[in-house]
């Protein structure tokens, strides 16, 4: 039996919570029953119309616009869609400066084309699409400077999609950003950032539902050179196996593979600490892992359903990435049963939190977890100084409302949203006025920036994958 095999049933031996590290205060319960449109508490600035996204789907400031990739006006596989794009938007009236649409260069017709993540170095805009290619544009010149062709056997399925966001990072020394994208049924492939070539493909699954997530960076090897993380699941003789990989930047080799026991939809993320390093990751079936660059469990946090009514020790499905606050309060969406009591937030107060060992094993004590009933929760949450000097975080809900917690592990305020939300918000000054902005993609398929409060608010994590290259790393004191 393996170290993570017996953890998982240390895990599920263990998972009577305390109610008093559960329940919702008094506080907290005001703060969800007073709820109140956005817009009467952060005012409406603009709204675009731009169609569907995901929480895969990244919002980026560049170059003083807004850009976001969409999925169209719908999620269906439909060819032609004017709204498959990405789109670069004014920010201070939300009007669309341009609408980037994918070409069909050496396709044999014209498929789906839907856009998730985008990626942005300098003039060049990198985005990927259910066509199967993914897209270098020159923003300056207007221009596609080219495009890479995913392999796969079928054109009209799924396999091949790129659902991730790009990743960027000079792999081949030559001081330019390559990039790193995972295939839909494939694997991870690295190309060079200047021709499109192909530096590396690492061909992991047979199953067309993995590798979705999207990849982070972190030299493992002190080679120099920055190696590939990422993760997903392969067929097997007894089902499937799901693992985090640690890819040679330089070849796409495998370091070492990190086995999670259950599926992977969370994209993994770089903590760094001091002089340490880790790599933290959510599966699908309630457990983020705390892993070193070796790719040992360093320790685990258990955020399996407690065994009482009304969540009777259910799963909580993670989809999001997990993010953290600067005195390291981590927190993740759950969204598994499309229930108002069972899938919700979950705050997990890091810092100095006792590990329970058991077998050789760790893990962080439940009672520094504490759950929130809210319904599904895809999104990735953002961290700043919403409406207050104190670290805050925000994140929306499928069912349509705006989530915020303060980093002691409080509920501050729900708002009602027009829509519901899958899309990890952007949090920034995009105009210059010196305030923050909120921005937020629905399900309505509009865009809808909102006016923060406070002057010279900071911002600890803005966006998916936490900057413009989709790096993905989050730096603690």
């Amino acid at each position: 039996m393996s170290k993570l095999t017996k953890i998982i049933d240390v895990m599920l031996a263990l998972r009577i919570f305390s109610f008093s590290f559960l329940a919702i205060s008094l506080f907290e319960l005001r703060a969800q029953n007073n709820i109140q449109k956005i817009e009467n508490v952060f005012p409406l600035k603009w709204k675009t119309y731009i169609g569907q996204t995901t929480y895969r789907t990244n919002i980026l400031l560049h170059q003083n616009k807004v850009w976001i990739g969409s999925n169209g006006n719908t999620l269906d596989r439909v060819p032609n869609d004017e709204n498959d794009a990405v789109f670069a938007i004014e920010p201070q009236t939300g009007k669309i400066l341009e609408k980037i649409k994918p070409t069909y260069q050496n396709l044999g017709k014209e498929l789906d084309t839907d856009v998730n993540g985008i990626a942005i170095d300098g003039n060049k805009l990198f985005f990927g699409t259910d066509l199967k290619s993914l897209y270098c544009y020159d923003i300056q010149t207007k221009q596609f400077l080219w495009q890479y062709n995913t392999p796969n056997e079928n054109p009209e399925g799924n396999t091949g999609n790129i659902e991730s966001c790009p990743l960027l990072t000079d792999l081949n020394a030559d001081s330019e950003n390559d990039v790193v994208i995972t295939i839909r049924g494939k694997g991870v492939a690295a190309l060079n950032g200047k021709t499109g070539k192909v530096l590396w493909l690492n061909v992991l699954t047979n199953d067309d539902g993995a590798f979705l997530t999207s990849p982070c960076a972190v030299d493992v090897n002190a080679d120099g050179i920055l190696d590939i993380i990422t993760g997903g699941w392969d067929k097997t003789t007894f089902g499937r196996e799901s693992l985090v990989y640690a890819l040679n930047g330089k070849n796409g080799e495998i370091i070492w593979k990190f086995a999670l026991h259950s599926g992977l939809k969370s994209s993994p993320i770089v903590v760094k600490k001091g002089k340490k390093t880790a790599i933290m990751v959510a599966n699908t079936y309630s457990i983020v892992f705390m892993i070193d660059l070796q790719g040992k469990l360093l320790y685990a946090i258990d955020l399996n359903m407690p065994e009482q009514a009304p969540y009777y020790g259910g799963i909580s499905g993670l989809y999001a990435s997990p993010v953290l606050t600067p005195n390291e309060t981590m927190g993740i969406g759950s969204s598994w049963w499309s229930s108002d009591e069972q899938d919700g937030f979950w705050l997990t107060h890091l810092q100095k939190a006792p590990l329970v060992t058991e077998k050789d094993l760790k893990f962080v004590d439940k009672k520094v977890s504490k759950f929130f009933p809210a319904n599904r929760i895809t999104a990735s949450a953002v961290v700043a100084q919403i409406n207050a000097k104190n670290w805050q975080i925000a994140v929306p809900t499928e069912k349509g409302k705006l989530l915020i917690y303060d980093e002691k592990t409080k509920m501050l305020q729900t708002l009602l949203l027009p829509a519901g939300s899958e899309a990890t918000p952007f949090v920034g000054d995009i105009d210059k006025d010196k305030k923050l902005e909120l921005l937020i993609a629905t399900y309505d398929g509009n865009l809808y920036c909102y006016q923060l409060p406070l002057k010279k608010a900071k911002v600890f994590i803005g966006q998916f994958r936490q900057d413009n290259k989709n790096q993905a790393n989050i730096r603690l004191k």
